[in-house]
């Protein structure tokens, strides 16, 4: 399991998946979204972010990042819906 997280700053740190939670659980509610009626697409991009990162010994928080908005992009696709993809970007900011 990977251990280290290397910021853009160069800071590093554990891996802690409840952070990568708790930023989409953040940007779901700034979209105006009830965190529970999304739990499912949290529970599956903490899951592919969490089995991503597992097979390396560390990685940048920017490879997080892009996983994160592949699975934000996959589920606009298939709900027709950019809110959440839009909360994420400005989340970033």
């Amino acid at each position: 399991m990977t251990d280290v997280i290397r910021s853009r700053s160069g800071r590093k740190e554990s891996y802690d998946e409840d952070k990568i939670r708790n930023a989409l659980e953040n940007a779901i509610m700034n979209a105006g979204f009830n965190v529970e009626d999304k739990q499912q697409f949290i529970d599956k991009t903490v899951s592919n972010v969490s089995r991503n990162v597992q097979i390396m010994s560390e990685v940048e928080s920017e490879q997080i990042r892009n996983i994160v908005e592949r699975n934000i992009e996959q589920d606009k696709q298939m709900s027709g819906d950019s809110s959440i993809s839009e909360a994420w970007n400005n989340y970033l900011k």
